[in-house]
């Protein structure tokens, strides 16, 4: 129910009141269309399943990581600002009502916040008036194009800003998955250690049974398969502790139950340094939000400039209903103005739109040679756990081999146990050995993805 004085108000009210509430829902409804901003991954549900592959964990972090979850409202936030500004070079109308009763005439205006403004000669005596108030913009100095400008920047940069902090949240989940993958290794590789000291130990009791060992060498070889039990059980809550910081990577709560299904995989690279450098030049997210800030630096400046050049606006307005004044009437007309004096505030504003623009050249600056240093720093690594692969493989061949050859010397009587104690241990080495460099070549390729800002496929060897 709308409610309105008797007379001259109600005819207009129950005219103009049901528009304007369909006009204001139909923008809210287009604001909430604008606003929609597609989440990636999001038509991937994890179910009730709890055994994720990497590419099903980065999925889930798009979901509900809160990062991504703030980075995309800082979008939705910027495309208001936009459209928000945009509405600066259309017209504005306000309705207007005055009501007053006295015995002296004076200057009505209409609600504080209202645009356009509409002033009203109020007349003694009694005196009720509904009237229509539009403006137009027609010559500002390029300051609402500038802020458009300004603003469709920041809805780039926006966009930049969360195209890395989507990168960013895919390396930490590849981090913690290959944290999970590599825990994982090493209690395989514990566990073979426990299985083979086992056996040593059973082989020893059986020798100091046929009188061919001593004591010490069945003690020595059960304090290895204690060890080996011990090693594996740390590594085995290193695993859970593992998947605890991959949960918390994802955005959920630690205690999820999740678990992983891929193994630990070394991917050949098909990338030159230089074209890494070159590709992270064009692709990098934090690039592009420099830039774009840039670019809103510039159009502040603009924006500052045109704010103190000649304003014209066109208006228009129109008595719907009046009582207590002789007739009616409506108006058209312009208004200029123009600042002449503002005791330097132009140019204060000015010089920092300005000082902002060198800092923001500056942060590009500064942000390319980070990239640069990344993708180098990435590509260290990757040298390094290439150099690393190839010791460590040939470190198991020739480990193996070699206990191999003592364990059967041990079982005749022509070797020691501390020997293929020895030769187990050269083994458990090379293998935590090569299950490392592996993790560090797929994390540095995951560095240098992120350095990047792209995916690299390569072949899982």
């Amino acid at each position: 129910m709308y409610y309105c004085r008797p007379n001259l108000f109600r005819l207009s009210c129950h005219l103009v009141v049901p528009v304007l509430i369909a006009v204001l829902n139909l923008n809210y409804s287009e604001a909430q269309t604008k606003g929609s901003i597609a989440v990636p991954g999001s038509q991937d549900v994890l179910g009730s399943s709890t055994s994720l592959t990497l590419d099903k964990a980065i999925s889930l972090a798009f979901q509900v990581n809160p990062l991504i979850k703030k980075s995309q409202a800082e979008i939705r936030f910027a495309m208001a600002a936009s459209s928000e500004s945009k509405s600066s070079l259309s017209p504005k109308v306000s309705l207007n009502g005055f009501a007053s009763s006295g015995n002296y005439r004076s200057i009505g205006m209409n609600s504080p916040g209202v645009f356009p403004t509409y002033l009203l000669t109020l007349p003694a005596g009694e005196f009720e008036d509904i009237n229509l108030m539009l403006m137009l913009p027609i010559s500002t100095g390029n300051k609402f194009d500038a802020q458009i400008a300004n603003r469709k920047a920041q809805i780039e940069a926006a966009i930049a800003q969360d195209q890395e902090t989507i990168a960013e949240v895919r390396f930490q989940v590849t981090k913690a998955y290959l944290s999970v993958l590599l825990s994982k290794e090493l209690v395989k590789t514990d566990h073979d250690r426990t299985l083979a000291a086992s056996q040593m130990a059973i082989n020893a009791q059986s020798l100091y049974t046929a009188g061919k060992t001593t004591s010490a060498s069945v003690d020595r070889s059960k304090a290895e398969e204690a060890d080996a039990e011990k090693n594996e059980i740390l590594d085995q809550g290193n695993v859970q502790k593992n998947l605890i910081r991959l949960n918390l990577a994802i955005g959920q709560s630690p205690t999820s139950d999740i678990d992983v299904s891929d193994s630990l995989h070394w991917h050949e690279m098909n990338l030159s340094e230089q074209g890494s450098l070159d590709q992270a030049s064009t692709s990098r997210p934090a690039l592009g939000f420099a830039r774009d800030q840039v670019k809103e630096s510039a159009e502040a400046i603009r924006e500052v400039v045109g704010k103190f050049k000649p304003q014209i606006y066109g208006f228009a307005m129109t008595d719907l209903a009046s009582k207590g004044r002789m007739g009616s009437g409506s108006m058209i007309g312009l208004t200029l103005s123009f600042p002449i004096y503002n005791a330097g505030e132009g140019a204060d504003e000015r010089h920092q739109a300005e000082s902002a623009e060198i800092e923001a050249k500056a942060n590009l600056d500064e942000t390319k040679l980070d990239v640069d240093d990344q993708v180098a720093e990435a590509w260290e690594d990757i040298k390094t756990s290439n150099a690393s692969l190839i010791a460590s493989k040939s470190a198991i061949v020739e480990a193996e081999s070699a206990y191999k050859i003592i364990a059967q010397r041990v079982e005749f009587g022509k070797s020691i146990l501390s020997e293929q104690l020895d030769s187990l241990a050269s083994v458990t080495r090379a293998k935590y050995t090569l299950a490392q460099a592996i993790y560090d070549h797929e994390l540095a390729v995951a560095e240098l993805e992120r350095a990047m800002g792209i995916q690299i496929k390569g072949d899982k060897s």
